[in-house]
Formats: C-alpha cells, sequence, structure tokens
C-alpha cells in the first residue's frame, strides 16, 4: 500500500545570481535592477557532483553576459523539498 503525503528530501539547486544581487521586494524576488526574476521552476539535483556540473556549464555559456550587458554567477545552494509521494 503506497502512503500518501509529503515526504522531505534533500538536494542542491542551481541559483543564477546577476551582477546586481538578488532582493526580496513585496514578496518578490528582484535583481538590483529592479527587474522581477520569474522563475517557474528550479531544478533540483540529489548529487552535488551533477549540481556543479551543470552550474559549470552555465557558467561557460552566460561567460560573455547576456543581452542587457549583465554577468551572471550560478551557485550550487543547498536545499530540503516536500515531494509529494
Amino acid at each position: 500500500m503506497r502512503r500518501k503525503g509529503y515526504e522531505l528530501k534533500h538536494g542542491y539547486a542551481v541559483l543564477a545570481i546577476p551582477d546586481s544581487g538578488l532582493f526580496v521586494k513585496d514578496g518578490r524576488i528582484v535583481s538590483g535592477h529592479e527587474t522581477d526574476l520569474k522563475f517557474s521552476e528550479l531544478m533540483l539535483f540529489s548529487r552535488r557532483l551533477d549540481a556543479d556540473t551543470h552550474a559549470d556549464q552555465q557558467k561557460t555559456y552566460w561567460e560573455d553576459g547576456d543581452a542587457n550587458g549583465h554577468t551572471w554567477s550560478f551557485q550550487v545552494i543547498p536545499v530540503l523539498v516536500s515531494e509529494r509521494i
């Protein structure tokens, strides 16, 4: 019989941070230029190595910055998520 509910899982997510920084304003995450950051989803990795690899790939892809001239850093952060089972 399958349990219904949620299970806590540890993992790692890669957070893209613009050169202007990230801040919370009125419950929204905004950049230092007060641009809303729209996160539809964050990829969750169960292994730190996979998260580090993804962060390195993104760093290489965005090393010249974006169309607006902003540079980005990609940080791996440990997360605790509640997964529906």
